[in-house]
């Protein structure tokens, strides 16, 4: 499709385009021809604002950005206003939530001290009602009713069955004697049972004493056998130990005479002292342990075979040194030859960088120039308003 079918639609403000003549044989469907040409605008706008260099490299035009500037300043400000509100009521709510606990805590501390104040005053132990049942001088302070008080208080609180008092009080010593005179039986049975008891306990006490003098005849002879038992074991160990440090005195002197023997066969033996260079056996072969050392003949054949070989050897690096000399020339004339070309290669390399660093230079100060260019051109948005 070519340029032209899309100027008739650039214009971004048109609320309902018009078919275009291409789309004709798609008029039976409103829908689809409808998106197709939302979508042709739509494309126009795009190119439109991109070919445009104002809008592609400053974006929005001042206008619009302080619009939006003012309503994000006002949104924040109101935002600080509602949270200075939310603030503030939560303040208000926290001191009057403060002053009902402050409250609360005063009433519930002064309904503490009066209920305190009226058990001191009203609540003692002595003035409940049944103080008495708890009383523990209650019994001390019984005392017996006289016939005026009993007539008064009725039958039911009579205490006896028509006794006078002195009758009572007979009858009172009559217990209080036998009483007495079971408590004389029990105390003179119990000392009885007492006097038995040390009797049984001085019995015991003989016999235990008469145990320990038996007793300590039998340790006394016991210890006594003891020390004789201790005594011959004693006598018998002195023999042991005698006959032990006999035995030690023998191995000891077999031992000194066995070493003796050992050293006078080391000191006497000819091969230790090495007075020949080889020992020989019987059968004219050298022994298994009869080579001390190399003759004065031998000592000599291995110094001349020495000699020949170090003659030998500096022979060889004499011819070596002549044939490498021609090498080493080479060798050189190939090193100066490869530094060349290093150097040359460094130099090069140089060159260039010099000369993209000047070309570089050249474009920065074209693009510096060129954007000067284009601010001065595109500067002012003042023909958009």
């Amino acid at each position: 499709m070519s340029q032209s079918s899309f100027t008739d639609f650039s214009g971004a403000g048109a609320t309902a385009p018009t078919l275009h003549a291409d789309l004709e044989h798609l008029s039976f469907d409103s829908k689809l021809t409808g998106k197709i040409m939302a979508k042709r605008q739509a494309e126009m706008a795009r190119r439109s604002r991109i070919l445009d260099p104002r809008k592609r490299q400053y974006g929005v035009s001042h206008d619009v950005l302080d619009n939006q500037v003012a309503e994000k300043r006002d949104a924040a400000q109101a935002t600080a206003a509602e949270d200075e509100y939310y603030t503030k009521a939560t303040i208000l709510q926290e001191q009057v939530a403060q002053v009902c606990e402050t409250l609360k805590a005063k009433g519930t501390r002064e309904r503490h001290k009066a209920v305190i104040e009226f058990s001191q005053k009203n609540l003692l132990k002595d003035t409940r009602r049944e103080y008495a049942l708890s009383d523990p001088n209650e019994l001390k302070k019984e005392r017996m009713l006289t016939e005026e008080e009993m007539a008064q208080y009725g039958p039911s609180s009579m205490m006896s069955l028509g006794e006078t008092p002195e009758a009572q009080h007979a009858k009172t010593k009559a217990k209080q004697a036998q009483t007495r005179s079971w408590l004389m039986d029990q105390m003179k049975e119990k000392e009885e049972r007492f006097a038995a008891e040390r009797a049984i306990d001085l019995k015991h006490d003989q016999d235990m004493m008469l145990a320990n003098q038996v007793r300590a005849v039998a340790e006394k002879a016991a210890k006594e056998e003891a020390r004789e038992d201790k005594l011959q074991e004693v006598a018998d160990n002195f023999v042991i130990a005698d006959k032990h440090r006999q035995r030690y005195e023998n191995k000891l002197n077999k031992n000194i005479m066995a070493n003796t023997r050992h050293v006078d066969s080391i000191n006497s033996d000819p091969v230790l002292l090495e007075q020949h260079d080889h020992v020989y056996g019987s059968n004219g072969k050298l022994l298994k342990h009869g080579f001390r050392r190399m003759s004065q003949d031998q000592y000599q054949d291995l110094w001349n075979q020495n000699a020949g070989l170090v003659m030998e050897k500096n022979n060889r690096k004499a011819a070596e040194k002549y044939d490498n000399k021609d090498e080493m020339a080479l060798a050189t004339r190939a090193s100066e030859v490869l530094q060349v070309v290093e150097n040359e290669k460094v130099r090069m390399v140089k060159d260039r960088r010099v000369a993209a660093e000047e070309h570089n230079q050249v474009l920065a100060a074209q693009k510096r120039e060129r954007d000067m260019h284009e601010m001065r051109t595109y500067k002012s948005f003042s023909h958009l308003g």
